[in-house]
């Protein structure tokens, strides 16, 4: 989800040997450290959303599933250049964008046909954290907030489930560093090329936590209104045991919450920040792989594409 520590993640994978973007996206007033984070990637990605009539922060009803194998056959070639063009022949690379969360799945072929191997490493931050970081930065509503982290948890612990990967919580990644990313290395199958010890003056310098400005308090967690708030709760304790090692009874857990969100989501309306005046439907095949974008990260913004 999107301000759960993906930026602070991937610049530490940086600093470890991972290659960054080479249309990387500027840094902002609201991520001065840099986002890590590839603006003709994300363009695409948002591209993908908006085939649907959705958006990053207006994507509930967003399912992959609906988009069609004329478009799917039309994006293949796209993700593939646009991969080629960001990272060329890097042996390691990261590659972080949120709206991987519900997207994923449409990369993966693509993934296999050009040999690369994935390691997810999904970030998780207390719901309430992200909740009010979105208020601050995008003034958006608890009302759209909650159901979006679900709906992006929920959906990126379903399409990594199954691969070797791992789970990082941002406060103990502010917390203890070093012995986060040796448990992801393990636990993902990471080889890094740089050591840990050579890059720790590095990471110390660039993870900062006084730049982390929203602090959840301990205990119950408790983000909007039932019954979003006790689907929210299991999910965060549910993935807070997976980062621990417990897996097979938490996924039945997260199973159960996410069979139930959708019937909410199939039967809610829906409070929306993207204005539908101007916004128009596009193809695949009028989505040049050279979109590049700003990061998209208020409803103020348009993806721009050239």
């Amino acid at each position: 989800m999107h301000r759960s520590g993906t930026s602070a993640l991937a610049g530490i994978s940086h600093l470890l040997g991972a290659a960054a973007p080479a249309g990387m996206m500027e840094p902002e007033a609201d991520n001065p450290l840099g986002f890590w984070e590839s603006g003709p990637i994300t363009a695409l990605n948002e591209a993908i959303f908006r085939v649907l009539d959705c958006a990053w922060c207006d994507s509930l009803a967003f399912d992959s599933a609906n988009i069609g194998p004329t478009s799917r056959s039309e994006l293949a070639p796209l993700l593939a250049s646009v991969l080629t063009q960001e990272f060329g022949d890097a042996a390691l690379f990261v590659m972080k964008d949120p709206r991987f969360s519900l997207v994923l799945d449409l990369w993966l072929p693509t993934f296999v046909a050009m040999n690369v191997s994935v390691a997810p490493v999904l970030a998780l931050r207390h719901p309430a954290e992200v909740a009010s970081s979105l208020r601050r930065r995008d003034d958006m509503p608890i009302e759209l907030a909650a159901p979006l982290w679900l709906h992006y948890t929920l959906e990126a612990e379903r399409l990594t489930r199954g691969r070797r990967r791992a789970v990082l919580s941002y406060d103990r990644m502010l917390q203890d560093w070093r012995g986060c990313l040796a448990r992801i290395t393990a636990e993902a199958g990471i080889a890094w090329r740089v050591p840990l010890d050579s890059a720790a003056p590095a990471v110390g310098e660039f993870l900062r936590p006084h730049m982390r400005h929203h602090h959840a308090a301990a205990g119950k967690v408790v983000v909007g209104r039932p019954p979003l708030s006790a689907w929210i709760a299991e999910t965060y304790s549910a993935l807070r045991c997976i980062e621990d090692g417990e897996r097979d009874a938490h996924h039945a857990r997260l199973d159960r919450v996410r069979t139930e969100f959708a019937v909410w989501r199939a039967g809610t309306p829906h409070i929306s920040m993207a204005a539908a005046a101007g916004r128009e439907p596009i193809t695949m095949s009028n989505t040049p792989a050279t979109a590049s974008a700003s990061p998209a990260t208020s409803s103020g913004r348009k993806v721009a594409f050239s």
